[in-house]
């Protein structure tokens, strides 16, 4: 049995058998929240339950699924766009999101944005606190890819199918995410970088050890938007 803040996105799911209805106190579980900073994640808790690594990533099939929102998305492709990340050092800054927005605008590229009240960049339509997790799940598959920084939307997006071009600063996408096509990952080039996964055992959640307030702006935005083309240029051939 999944015990799970979000149960609507395992109900259908080949693999489970049965998603819990309500909250439940197992005498025993196996929680898939938090690892070792330096060990990859999928490996580590299959090696907890005692069970083989796993040969793919998890998959969520919403292809089926309708979300009030589908009449609001753009009927051409589109990019999504989730500028927020749960820390301050993980954020790109937001004259950058903005330019990052214009630039593809100005590609004749939609943009549809998503996230938490406060993380809206002002520029395309906004969902930005508007959905529920399967709602966003849903947006997610019609995207053509999505734009972020390491964040959960990434993840989601990853589970649901969708390429993702996503920006990483203190956290190490090749420790967090393995053996993934779908991720165009970008560092911010800095010596320093991933130093949450490459340095755990005294750093803390959004704070800069060497005290740099501006963790992500050595990224490129000319880099970025070349990842972007690339990748949808890769879907239409």
């Amino acid at each position: 049995e999944i015990l799970t803040n979000h149960p609507d996105l395992f109900i259908g799911n080949p693999s489970i058998d049965a998603v819990n209805p309500q909250r439940r106190d197992p005498d025993k579980y196996l929680l898939l929240r938090g690892a070792p900073r330096d060990k990859h994640r999928i490996a580590y808790y299959a090696s907890r339950a005692h069970v083989p690594e796993p040969k793919e990533r998890p998959r969520i099939d919403c292809s089926s699924w309708i979300s009030p929102l589908d009449a609001e998305l753009p009927t051409q492709n589109f990019v999504a766009v989730a500028a927020g990340a749960s820390w301050p050092t993980k954020r790109m800054p937001p004259a950058a999101w903005r330019g990052l927005c214009t630039s593809l605008l100005e590609r004749g590229l939609s943009v549809v944005e998503l996230g938490q009240v406060g993380e809206d960049v002002g520029i395309g339509k906004s969902l930005v606190g508007r959905t529920t997790v399967k709602d966003v799940a849903v947006v997610l598959r019609r995207a053509s890819v999505l734009l972020c920084s390491d964040s959960g939307l990434m993840h989601l997006a990853l589970a649901v199918g969708t390429p993702v071009v996503a920006m990483f600063g203190p956290t190490d996408p090749a420790i967090l995410v393995q053996d993934e096509p779908l991720l165009h990952a970008i560092t911010n080039g800095r010596k320093c970088r991933g130093c949450w996964n490459n340095m755990p055992s005294k750093l803390e959640p959004g704070v800069c050890p060497l005290g740099i307030e501006t963790c992500m702006d050595t990224i490129s935005l000319e880099d970025v938007l070349s990842r972007v083309d690339s990748v949808l240029g890769s879907i239409a051939a």
